[in-house]
């Protein structure tokens, strides 16, 4: 899991050489392991043939890896919000709508190639009726 971690990282240039304001890393191991977690748990149950992959054989490194990276930005966007205001609503900063522009940036790339790639094991797995293929099949379309 250390080498998932650290290629993570280098995607989201997360280095203390990189960071001048803190001059450290943003994110801990941990966390980016909870986000690759959570991503591939999102991708295993995603219809309409549920998977089980694992961080041994996951053959989808990059969507994997979009994924989490979607999950951090979207935490460091709600670490951003502030809650003491009067009136019991909450305020943010200004980077907070940046934060979620990039996740939900992330998250549109981590769905658009998710949905390709589930489209494609249901159709190697024999699922669906492919309306490009030469032969029809008997089985339907599963969307």
């Amino acid at each position: 899991m250390k080498d998932h971690v650290e290629r993570v990282r280098r995607i989201i240039a997360d280095f203390p050489s990189v960071n001048y304001a803190t001059q450290k890393e943003v994110f801990s191991d941990q966390e980016i392991e909870e986000a690759l977690k959570r991503a591939l748990e999102r991708f295993n149950q995603r219809p309409p043939i549920p998977t089980s992959f694992s961080p041994q054989n996951m053959p989808y490194l990059y969507t994997w890896y979009m994924a989490a990276v979607q999950e951090l930005y979207r935490k460091l966007a709600l670490e951003e919000v502030d809650v003491p205001n009067l009136d019991g609503g909450v305020s943010s900063t200004p980077r907070t709508g940046f934060l979620e522009t990039v996740a939900n940036a992330y998250a549109a790339r981590s769905e658009t190639l998710s949905d390709a790639l589930k489209h494609q094991i249901n159709l190697l797995a024999g699922y669906g009726k492919d309306p490009r293929a030469p032969f029809p099949s008997k089985l339907y379309w599963w969307w």
